[in-house]
Order: structure tokens, then sequence, then C-alpha cells
């Protein structure tokens, strides 16, 4: 007598927002940055097809007559390297065309080496990237992480001398990791009890979670294995009842069960299967099965 339940994962996964801040200085040349506050960066640790971009523009206004170029940077607000969003956020660059022009603490335009703009080109635009997490980072979701950027300003007369260097505030800004999950094993699997050598089976669920998780599941068959051909009301000869747990801890149909996080690293849960009446007796021979759905999503 084959008896074989399948079950099903489906995940969904949610995302929040926020924004970020400007500032203005000025010295060497007037500098100002728009907008006011940069667009909202969501930041994805889970994916991997893509970037997290947001962008802004600078202002400048008031060189003297006689300067012909000028450098200007942006600068964190931490000395180490790689730069991020705050201390412990999501590793970032800034570039303005093909330049990249996010610097350490302390960096100053002159020896930053990156490529003068003729005076003219008075308002850059900059492109803030948050890459791939490529190197597995953790991160917890819902966490908002803040940036506040400097800026370092050099200006040239037009023999290349130096006229001039300013420091001064530039924009804040703002990321949140979001509350996603991804399932590893999202295909349909299947625990099978061939002739009864046990009473339990087991799944091993993969899943990567940057929250906790809400566990939910439905039954076909109301939490029980039904002959295969057999017409409802099914008699008891034709039902084998179960019971369910997820990550050690019992969960049934319509009742959501919260789950630690597992990590962007990903960690592996036990969906298992009892039969609590033992090795089934009585009942009728042939192939019993029931389908389970379980639904993933992040938590709160």
């Amino acid at each position: 007598m084959n008896r074989t339940l399948r079950a099903v994962l489906v995940a969904t996964s949610a995302a929040t927002a926020l924004g970020a801040e400007p500032a203005l200085a000025a010295n060497c040349a007037n500098v100002s940055f728009s907008p006011g506050a940069p667009a909202t960066i969501t930041y994805d640790p889970i994916k991997a097809t893509q970037s997290a971009t947001t962008t802004f523009t600078a202002t400048l206004s008031g060189f003297a007559s006689n300067d012909k170029k000028y450098i200007l940077i942006l600068t964190d607000a931490d000395t180490g390297t790689p730069l991020r969003i705050g201390t412990t956020g999501p590793i970032y660059t800034i570039t303005s065309g093909a330049t990249t022009v996010s610097f350490p603490k302390n960096t100053t335009a002159v020896s930053s080496g990156v490529a003068q703009s003729d005076k003219a080109v008075t308002s850059p635009s900059f492109t803030v990237a948050l890459p791939v997490n490529s190197s597995g980072q953790d991160f917890v979701g819902g966490t908002q992480c803040t940036e506040n950027l400097g800026y370092s300003l050099q200006c040239f007369f037009a023999n290349g001398n130096s006229s001039g260097a300013d420091t001064g505030s530039a924009v804040s800004l703002t990321t949140s990791i979001a509350s996603v999950l991804s399932i590893v094993t999202a295909s349909p699997q299947t625990l099978n009890f061939g002739n009864f050598t046990t009473t339990s089976q087991t799944l091993q669920v993969s899943l990567k979670s940057t929250s906790t998780m809400s566990v939910s599941v439905s039954t076909v068959n109301g939490s029980q294995m039904v002959l295969n051909g057999a017409v409802s009301p099914f008699p008891t000869n034709s039902t084998i009842p179960y019971t369910m747990t997820f990550a050690g801890s019992a969960i049934t149909a319509g009742s959501p069960q919260t789950v630690s996080r597992a990590g962007v690293g990903g960690n592996t849960f036990a969906f298992a299967l009892t039969l609590p009446g033992g090795v089934p007796s009585g009942k009728l021979p042939g192939t019993y099965a029931d389908v389970i759905t379980l639904t993933i999503v992040p938590g709160p």
C-alpha cells in the first residue's frame, strides 16, 4: 500500500521605504544639493539581480572670474572602507557619469584623483548605488540606516593652480532594509510513508529571510490522508489522520505560526508529519494522499 503526501510551498514578500534629507554650504563657490530629499532607497539584501539606486544634483555658482575648473567629491562620515550607509548598513558608491566621487571622511578633492570638471558644468548629477549583496552580509528587515554626506570642493585658476578649497555638508542618505524572504525549496515536495516502517516523515525547507516569518498551512483533506477514489464523507477505514510541526512547533490549519528569522545567508527548517494513532490498521488497501500548502510571508 503506497501512501504519499505532497507539500506545496508558497512565499510572498513585502518591502518598506523611506526618504532622505539634504544640507547645503558654500565657500570658494556656492554649492547646493537637490532634490531636498534624494529618492528613497529600499534595499533587498537577498535579491541577486540588480542594485538599488537614487540620484541627486549639485548646483555650483559664484566662482571667481579667473577660476577655470573645480573638483567636487562627496565624503562619508566614517574614515574606513568600504563605504556604508551608516556604520553597519549596506555598501554604497556614488558616481558622476563614469567617475566615482564617494570617499572616506577627511579625503580632500585634491587628493582624490577625480578628474577635474570645466567651470561651465555647474549642475553635476550623482547616482548613489547600493550594489547586490554579493558578500552575503546579514541584515535585519525593517532596520533604517542613515549616512550624512559631506563634500570637498577644490577650485583652480586657468593656469592649473589652486584658487581655494572648501568642505561642508551635502545630503543625508537613508535606506531601509526590506522585510523579504526567499524559499530555496519552492517546488512541490513529497513525503512518502511507504509501507509504514515509521510513523513520521520530515521535509527540510530551506529559507532566506531578513525578518521573522509567519507560516500558515492549509490541507485539501483536513489533515488526513484519504484513500484514492474515496467519496466524501470519508469513512474511517479510508482515512489516515496526521499532525504537523514546523520548526519544532505544532502547526494547524488556520493558525499561523511565527518563526525566527532565517537570515540573509539562509537556514533550514523541519516540516514534519506524524501519525498520532501509530501504524494504521483496519484500513482499506490502496493509495492514500493529501496536499498541504505552506504559505510563508515576512513577519512583523
